[in-house]
């Protein structure tokens, strides 16, 4: 009689093994309404059809599945759900926001996996039910219930619960889902510090605090001319001070008061529509402002400033926003480690523009390379915008070709226009850089495409004000464009 085997019974690793798989997080990407099917609609009814869904990341581990909302939106043509493809789960290259959304979702599953792994770290291995992993979730993204809603009823209160939440990262941009910039929290602050200081002038001639009920266009009247005449609280030296706002400045301080009172109405903490009116509007005049041409950034260029250190660093500073078209605020902290080479030894330098989000790729000038080479392969580290701008007037006072006066037109203060002759260096900036460099690469001939795509600007209306010619230095581009189709025909 044959005696019966054991059951196989498999080895104690293979239980941790199946332990372990069961345990890892997965994290995927879906859509919350897959919109229409492109194969069998046609793509005409596809635009009516296709609206924008959020998109929900789903997250499953040990049989348990945790259905989180990411805040990002798509529309469905624009996603990938094919499982063979490379961008799987992903936004399609047909998005041009393509490579920032996919960023940002990378980040959320990268984020996710990492508070999964922190808390079993932490708990002994333990795994967290799903209502635990979300609070952690929530308050890594900064999506606690303290934090996550508008509670305010009156309308200061209401901008800094707004300051708050968009310094959180849960208040995003209604247009384009990215978070609030640094930029414009600051002038969100900035309005907040204008309108505490108006509250007690307006208080004692009203008998009422600054409200949703009370913002209209008597109230638009009476802060405008606060920000023209008015004082306030400068806290370095404990005296008040004149604003003297021009009219640009007004101008952000009245979209931002729009903007608040529109978001209040939404919430339905609002019914005074008041804003709405055309009465209550927001008036922007052309500045004045100047580009360099190449002759004057090449005599900025070949200054002697070795016993200037100071003024050498600012100059080499501006002279890289110039060759990589940028602001100030992304020329300035611009990582040397991000350049690549291709295949055919040209060198390019990835940046994320601070005020967009946008993500660019840029050409590595040679006159670029050599002050990275010159600053043993990093680039100066110099000063605040304000001092800089000081600095570049400095320079600016060092190049002959920058003493001549030229007509200018200056913005609105105390509601007047002052025309006068200055003198060019007067009016150097840290912006002046990214002006010059896309209007001497129009004037170049470079499509305005390319330039667009180096500067980051989303449409010709907004890179054409950043063209500072003369009607003349028009035509004379009407001139070199005949001159290139006549050249093109002889060849021919």
């Amino acid at each position: 009689m044959q005696k019966k085997r054991p059951p196989i019974r498999p080895p104690p690793i293979f239980f941790i093994c199946l332990w372990q798989i069961l345990a890892m997080l997965n994290v995927s990407f879906v859509l919350k309404d897959k919109g229409t099917n492109s194969k069998s609609i046609s793509p005409k009814k596809e635009k009516i059809t296709d609206k924008e869904t959020p998109i929900i990341c789903y997250l499953r581990y040990n049989a348990q599945r945790l259905k989180y909302y990411t805040g990002e939106k798509i529309f469905p043509r624009h996603w990938d759900d094919r499982k063979k493809s490379k961008k799987y789960q992903r936004a399609k290259s047909s998005l041009i926001e393509a490579p920032e959304l996919n960023a940002r979702l990378d980040k959320i599953a990268t984020t996710a996996k990492n508070v999964f792994r922190k808390y079993q770290n932490e708990k002994n291995n333990q795994i967290p039910d799903t209502e635990t992993l979300k609070a952690l979730l929530d308050k890594e993204f900064n999506r606690t219930k303290e934090t996550a809603s508008l509670t305010a009823k009156t309308f200061i209160p209401f901008l800094e619960e707004i300051i708050k939440l968009s310094k959180g990262g849960v208040r995003r941009n209604a247009k384009t889902g990215k978070p609030i910039s640094k930029n414009t929290i600051k002038t969100y602050n900035t309005v907040l510090n204008h309108l505490l200081a108006f509250q007690p002038k307006f208080e004692k001639r009203n008998k009422k605090k600054i409200d949703f009920d009370i913002i209209d266009i008597d109230f638009y009247n009476s802060y405008i001319e606060f920000l023209m005449k008015g004082e306030r609280f400068n806290a370095k030296t404990g005296k008040m001070v004149p604003l003297n706002l021009s009219t640009n400045a007004i101008s952000k301080d009245i979209q931002i008061i729009k903007l608040i009172m529109a978001e209040a109405t939404d919430k339905g903490l609002n019914t005074n529509r008041a804003f709405e009116s055309s009465r209550f509007a927001v008036i922007r005049e052309n500045s004045d402002s100047i580009y360099l041409p190449e002759s004057e950034i090449n005599e900025m260029e070949q200054l002697n400033l070795s016993e200037k250190k100071k003024l050498e660093k600012v100059r080499d500073q501006f002279l890289t926003g110039y060759y990589t078209g940028q602001r100030f605020s992304d020329y300035s902290i611009i990582d040397t480690d991000k350049i690549t080479k291709d295949e055919d030894g040209d060198e390019f330098l990835e940046i994320t523009q601070v005020k967009t989000g946008n993500i660019i790729q840029l050409p590595v000038h040679p006159n670029l390379k050599n002050i990275i080479n010159k600053y043993g392969g990093k680039l100066p580290r110099t000063y605040s915008n304000q001092k800089t701008n000081e600095y570049l007037k400095e320079i600016g006072k060092l190049m002959p070709s920058l003493q001549k006066k030229i007509p200018i037109n200056r913005p609105t203060k105390d509601g007047m226009r002052v025309n006068e002759l200055c003198p060019k260096f007067e009016l150097l900036t840290t912006h002046t850089a990214r002006r010059s460099f896309a209007t001497n690469h129009y004037l170049a001939g470079w499509q305005i495409l390319t330039i667009m795509n180096i500067t980051g600007h989303k449409t010709t209306k907004a890179f054409m004000s950043y063209i500072k010619l003369t009607t003349k230095e028009h035509a004379k581009v009407a001139h070199t464009e005949w001159k290139k189709k006549k050249a093109i025909l002889k060849a021919i």
